[in-house]
């Protein structure tokens, strides 16, 4: 409670209202708190946090604790594409990748457009156009925000997309 009183109003708020959407995750209470308040803070998120933060919106983290066999885990689950799988932990991610990570993890199959755009093969604009009307989808399920598939996605927005997540599947 100490560490809470040490924020501001608002990011106590911030930080209440994303821990108790993120609640029913199986792990101590202190790793989880630690790991979001560490992610709230990145202006830029990372693949190594998206791959994380996906493999524990699936419960299963607390079988899969390195990136490797994490990122493994979606890949055979149908998360990752062949490109996404072999992206570095550091490297950046961008909305559309976090749009395709999301609408296959809550196996949405979306419009008409969005099913013909999946991509048959690993090529770049098939890809481009499953990215781009992935966020078209997260965003009309409001997901996510209304931006360039290429633009990075911060700490916070990935917090916010996968709690959005977390209510979307919550509903259905």
């Amino acid at each position: 409670m100490g560490l809470l009183k040490k924020l501001s109003p608002p990011r106590q708020a911030l930080f209440a209202f994303f821990f108790l959407l993120l609640f029913p995750f199986p792990v101590p209470l202190h790793a989880d708190t630690a790991f979001l308040r560490r992610l709230a803070d990145q202006p830029v998120a990372n693949f190594g946090d998206a791959v994380s933060i996906v493999t524990h919106f699936l419960n299963q983290e607390t079988k899969r604790s390195d990136f490797e066999s994490q990122r493994d885990f979606l890949r055979q689950q149908g998360i990752l594409s062949k490109r996404l799988a072999v992206k570095k932990a550091d490297q950046v991610i961008q909305k559309g990748e976090l749009a395709e990570m999301a609408i296959k993890t809550l196996g949405i199959r979306g419009g008409i457009t969005l099913r013909l755009a999946r991509p048959w093969n690993e090529n770049f604009l098939s890809r481009y156009f499953f990215q781009r009307y992935a966020l078209k989808e997260a965003v009309f399920l409001k997901l996510m925000k209304d931006e360039d598939i290429r633009s990075v996605v911060s700490g916070a927005e990935l917090i916010s997309t996968v709690s959005k997540m977390s209510e979307y599947r919550s509903d259905e």
